[in-house]
C-alpha cells in the first residue's frame, strides 16, 4: 500500500480476486474497491492518521463486475516511510459454509421439536377421531350428526398436519420394501392427471429396466403428490409437466419438471423450511415440501433443484438403488440433520 492509500503494488491473487489488472489497481485508492458500507471503519481512519500501526478486520470489497467479496484483512504500517502491507484473504466460501451449518443446525432443532410435539398431538387426535366414530354410530339427530362430522373432519385434518410434522422431523416409522419407482409413477398417473387438471399436459417417462429402491411406498406416493401439486401451482394458466424415472447405476432418480414461473435464488434458499409458504394465508400449511425433504432424507436420499424466474423448475429426488446385502434405511432417522434444498410455488 503506497502513501495516501494508493495500491501501488498488488500481486496476481488480489488482481484475480477483484477482477482488475495490476496497472489498473496501482492508480486506485483502496476506498475505490471497498464496499460503501465498509469505507467508514474507525480502525482504518486511525491507521491513516498514524494513530495505530496495524489492524485485523472483516471487510467487504467490490469487484470490477460489481459483485461483493467477503474478506479478512490484516494491515501493517511502516511508520518510517509511510508504506503499508495488506494481506487480504477471500473468506466468501467459508462464510457460505458457516451459514449453511447454522441453517442446518436450526432446521435439525426445529425438526426434533416438531417431531416430539407431533407424536403427543397425534395421540390426542386419535382419541378424538375414535370417540367421534362411536358417537356417529349412536346419534340419529341430523343436526348433531353434522356437528359430530365437523368435529371428526377437523381432527382428521389435524392428524394430517401431525403426519407432515413427523415427516419433516424424520420420526416416522417407515414400512421399507423394494419399490420400483416406475411402478409408483405408472399407478399414480390417473390420480396425478386429476390433480393437475385439464389445463396442464402431464407426461410420464419411464425406461424399460426396473428402478428398485428401498423405501416406503406410501411415503413415495406422498412425495409425488407434493411435488406435482407444487408444480401445478407454478402453472396457473396451464403448461407442461414431465415426471421421469431413470437410474444412473447407483441411484434411482425421480424428476418432476414444469415450465411454470420458476424461482429466484432467495426463494430457493427457503422453500424447504417448515411453515414457509408463498401461498395466500390459509391456502397452505408450509409443510408440504418440508415433509418431502424429511421423507427423502429419512430414506437415505437427497433432493436437488434447477430453477430460474420464468424458466420453470426441475426437482430431482435421488434414492440409493436396492442392494440385496444392504440393510434398510433407518426407520427413525431423527439424528440426521434436516437439510436445505429447493422447488417452485411452496405449500
Amino acid at each position: 500500500m503506497g502513501r495516501q492509500g494508493v495500491m501501488s503494488e498488488t500481486n496476481p491473487a488480489l488482481q484475480r480476486m477483484l477482477g482488475y489488472t495490476g496497472d489498473e489497481l496501482k492508480t486506485m485508492h483502496y476506498t475505490d474497491v471497498t464496499h460503501p458500507d465498509d469505507r467508514a471503519l474507525t480502525v482504518q481512519y486511525e491507521l491513516d492518521d498514524a494513530r495505530r500501526e496495524s489492524f485485523s478486520i472483516a471487510k467487504r470489497y467490490v469487484r470490477k463486475d460489481g459483485s461483493e467479496v467477503e474478506t479478512h484483512v490484516n494491515v501493517a504500517l511502516d511508520l518510517a516511510d509511510g508504506l503499508g502491507v495488506s494481506l487480504i484473504e477471500d473468506v466468501s466460501h467459508k462464510r457460505e459454509l458457516e451459514d449453511q451449518l447454522r441453517h442446518s443446525q436450526k432446521m435439525e432443532a426445529v425438526g426434533k421439536l416438531a417431531g416430539g410435539v407431533a407424536h403427543d398431538f397425534n395421540n390426542l387426535m386419535t382419541a378424538v377421531i375414535g370417540y367421534s366414530d362411536l358417537l356417529l354410530g349412536q346419534v340419529e339427530d341430523d343436526r348433531q350428526l353434522a356437528k359430530l362430522g365437523a368435529i371428526r373432519d377437523s381432527a382428521v385434518r389435524a392428524s394430517e398436519l401431525t403426519r407432515q410434522l413427523l415427516a419433516f422431523g424424520r420420526r416416522q416409522v417407515l414400512q421399507v420394501e423394494d419399490v420400483d419407482l416406475r411402478d409408483v409413477v405408472v399407478k399414480m398417473e390417473g390420480l396425478l392427471q386429476r390433480l393437475v387438471g385439464e389445463e396442464i399436459e402431464l407426461q410420464t417417462v419411464c425406461g424399460g429396466e426396473a428402478v428398485l429402491v428401498r423405501a416406503d411406498r406410501a411415503q413415495l406416493e406422498q412425495v409425488m403428490l407434493s411435488l406435482v401439486g407444487n408444480a401445478r401451482d407454478a402453472m396457473p394458466t396451464g403448461g407442461k409437466l414431465i415426471v421421469a424415472v431413470l437410474s444412473d447405476g447407483t441411484d434411482g432418480i425421480l424428476s418432476v419438471s414444469d415450465n411454470g414461473i420458476g424461482m429466484d435464488e432467495a426463494l430457493q434458499a427457503r422453500i424447504f423450511e417448515p411453515f414457509f409458504t408463498t401461498k395466500p394465508v390459509g391456502a397452505g400449511s408450509g409443510l408440504g415440501l418440508a415433509s418431502v425433504d424429511g421423507i427423502v432424507g429419512q430414506s437415505g436420499g437427497s433432493l436437488g433443484v434447477e430453477s430460474a424466474p420464468g424458466s420453470g423448475t426441475t426437482v430431482v429426488v435421488r434414492l440409493p438403488l436396492a442392494r440385496p446385502d444392504e440393510p434398510a434405511p433407518f426407520a427413525d432417522s431423527a439424528a440426521l440433520p434436516v437439510g436445505l434444498r429447493a422447488a417452485t410455488l411452496v405449500d
